[in-house]
């Protein structure tokens, strides 16, 4: 069983989505607005959280919740609802720290197995051999789904953590974008370029405030990506 919020101010769709993931097993709270889901995010993050884009406030949207999340570091997987089909904006909510993305109308049915394929695979990542690991001066820890870059914390989403746990488990190998998309994206990813891109670059920034001096994940031309260590 997982805590999940779920935030959209069409109150027949949250309707929809909290019958179909409390059948699935799950303890369910919603949110209708910016302000309620902040409220009960600071209380008690949630393990997953399906936020939409639009909340009928020009002040806020589900962007701002996602932020506030990921500023927090808390350990939360974000899908974001949204009727923008546009590949830019989809990609902007990649940035602001979403996981996974659902369009409008979509399938509570198809909603409930994106979520349990993300438990299943954080659960499979802390039952894993080597639950911790180093990569030079990067230490990895798959049981609390934290990292350090020389002693310190760095606030990687939960995606950021999959795909830099990847590049560093075996450091110096080349993973194409394919291979990322298919051992650290979610289950059923609409995997494109831009997306993984957004997720690197997030990556780059934050060891970039911690330690500009070395640039960590290497970009092969035409093949993918690689971790370069630092002693």
């Amino acid at each position: 069983m997982a805590a999940i919020l779920v935030v959209d101010d069409d109150r027949e769709i949250v309707g929809l989505v909290r019958e179909r993931l409390t059948v699935a097993g799950h303890a369910v709270t919603t949110a209708h607005d910016y302000h309620s889901a902040v409220d009960l995010i600071t209380q008690a993050p949630p393990d997953v959280a399906v936020i939409d884009w639009m909340l009928g406030d020009h002040r806020y949207s589900g962007v701002d919740i996602c932020r506030l999340i990921r500023s927090h570091d808390y350990h939360t997987f974000v899908i974001m609802l949204t009727a923008r089909v546009d590949e830019n904006d989809r990609v902007a909510g990649l940035e602001a720290g979403a996981d996974d993305y659902l369009t409008k109308p979509f399938s509570p049915r198809e909603l409930t197995a994106r979520i349990q394929a993300m438990l299943r695979r954080r659960e499979r990542a802390r039952l894993t051999d080597g639950r911790c690991w180093q990569a030079g001066n990067f230490t990895i820890d798959s049981d609390s789904l934290t990292a350090t870059l020389a002693g310190t914390p760095v606030p990687l989403t939960v995606t950021e953590f999959k795909i830099v746990a990847l590049l560093t488990r075996h450091s110096g190998r080349i993973y194409s974008r394919s291979q990322i998309i298919g051992q650290a994206m979610p289950v059923n990813f609409d995997g494109y370029d831009a997306a993984i891109e957004s997720h690197i670059k997030n990556i780059r920034h934050k060891l970039g405030k911690i330690d500009s001096s070395h640039e960590y994940i290497k970009t092969i031309y035409r093949a993918g990506y690689k971790w370069q260590e630092k002693n």
